[in-house]
């Protein structure tokens, strides 16, 4: 039976590379937020193939645990392990830690009892064998647990949509008079004075309602809206390849206008695609003036330009038709919407009723 062994050692080898390959085709990011910690997709790609790459070629493990047999099998499958351990750690942080902690534990009470050989290679590779297999041991529960029921996936709210009734009934309580309309009666919750009371999770059902009611007021097929961590300077983005729109979590934490603001801005992004994607590019109508600034959005969509970072960066992405057609769009909708919430006044907006 060494041809199997041998075979599952390969094919122990070729996970790895799977998973690197999954990163790559399906990339997502790391925040565990009792410590505040967040790895982007790119890092995560980066750090998991060059530490996999080392853990088999390079460090002391692939020699010590290199038979042939499971113990090697199960030294292919330590990164892999460390990947699942982090997205169990989104979930379940304090667990995570705990069993990081009785591995550590363990090792050190192994390498005392080793202490008489300490420094030779037998008891090098002892111990490094008893790390494989205690860590297998200790992580094989979480690591199934990440991979078939929290799924590779950043952590994320989803939107619980029957709060909004709820939301909606106490703000119309202490709101009086105004100019709502009664179909949009969840509007009154993006009030400041209100919207501060609210979780996070509150706040997410009323942008899922917020953004169903624009999507429906534009005539496209309304899309998921999730809330995860996003690098510090991205408040939301639409996704055309998962059909969502996804809101920084903190971003959540900020005033309702400048909320509703992304909402609307990432929204009518859904329906730039949603315009392009069914316009027949080959007839002659779609090359008439009509569909200018549809022709501009499809155009920009095949040369899109992410921001980096700097100034000239920025000044580019926010100079494209996409997002200077959204921006402005996103303007009107929030005085729009402020009007409804609020009196105008010379010195600004006061609250109705």
């Amino acid at each position: 039976m060494e041809w199997v062994k041998s075979l599952l050692v390969w094919a122990s080898r070729l996970v790895f590379f799977g998973f690197v390959f999954l990163l790559v085709a399906r990339p997502f990011s790391v925040y565990i937020e009792p410590v505040g910690l967040y790895i982007p997709d790119y890092m995560l790609i980066i750090g998991f193939s060059l530490l996999g790459l080392a853990w088999m070629f390079l460090l002391p493990f692939a020699d010590s645990c290199g038979m042939g047999g499971w113990m090697e099998i199960l030294s292919n499958l330590c990164p892999i392990e460390l990947l699942l351990m982090l997205v169990f750690a989104q979930y379940h942080f304090w667990l995570a830690l705990a069993l990081i902690a009785a591995l550590a534990v363990l090792y050190g009470l192994f390498w005392w009892s080793q202490r008489p050989v300490s420094g030779t290679r037998r008891e090098r590779r002892i111990r490094h064998r008893f790390f494989t297999l205690a860590s297998a041991v200790l992580f094989t529960v979480p690591c199934v647990l990440s991979l078939f029921v929290y799924g590779l996936d950043t952590l994320h709210y989803q939107p619980q949509i029957e709060l909004v009734s709820r939301l909606a009934d106490q703000a119309e309580r202490e709101a009086g008079q105004d100019a709502v309309p009664a179909d949009r009666e969840f509007l009154r919750c993006f009030r400041q004075e209100n919207w501060e009371t609210y979780t996070r999770e509150e706040k997410l059902a009323l942008v899922q309602q917020l953004a169903d009611t624009e999507a429906q007021r534009l005539g496209v097929p309304p899309v998921e809206v999730r809330a995860q961590q996003e690098e510090e300077n991205s408040l939301g983005h639409y996704s055309e390849s998962l059909q969502n729109i996804v809101v920084n979590t903190d971003h959540l934490d900020d005033i309702a206008e400048e909320v509703m603001d992304t909402v609307f801005h990432e929204v009518y992004h859904l329906y730039q695609h949603y315009v392009v994607n069914n316009i027949d590019w080959n007839s002659d109508f779609s090359r008439s003036a009509y569909f200018a600034t549809a022709r501009a959005w499809k155009e920009n969509q095949e040369n899109y330009i992410k921001s980096d970072g700097t100034e000239e960066g920025y000044w580019l992405y926010s100079k494209q038709p996409l997002e200077e057609s959204a921006r402005e769009y996103a303007r009107e909708r929030v005085n729009e919407t402020m009007v409804l919430l609020y009196e105008t006044t010379e010195d600004g907006y006061i609250l109705v009723g």
